[in-house]
C-alpha cells in the first residue's frame, strides 16, 4: 500500500509493478510511497518486508507508555 493522489492512484489502477514504479516515482515526493521503487518486484516476501518496517515506524510515531 502506498499514498498517492487520487488521479494518480486512478492511473495506476491495476497495471503491472514496472509501470507504477514509474507513477510513483513521478505523481509524489512522500518517502515511504518513493520507498517502493527501490522494490526489485512486489511479492509476498516484499509486502511482509514493507508491512514490518511500517510498523516499526508506527510505534516510534506512536509509543505505547
Amino acid at each position: 500500500m502506498v499514498l498517492l493522489r487520487a488521479g494518480a492512484n486512478s492511473i495506476a489502477g491495476n497495471i503491472g509493478f514496472d509501470a507504477k514504479k514509474e507513477i510513483y516515482k513521478n505523481s509524489t515526493s512522500l518517502l515511504l510511497t518513493k520507498s517502493v521503487i527501490d522494490a526489485p518486484k512486489w511479492d509476498p516476501d516484499e509486502i511482509h518486508k514493507r508491512q514490518g518496517a511500517m510498523a516499526d515506524l508506527a510505534v516510534k510515531a506512536w509509543p505505547l507508555p
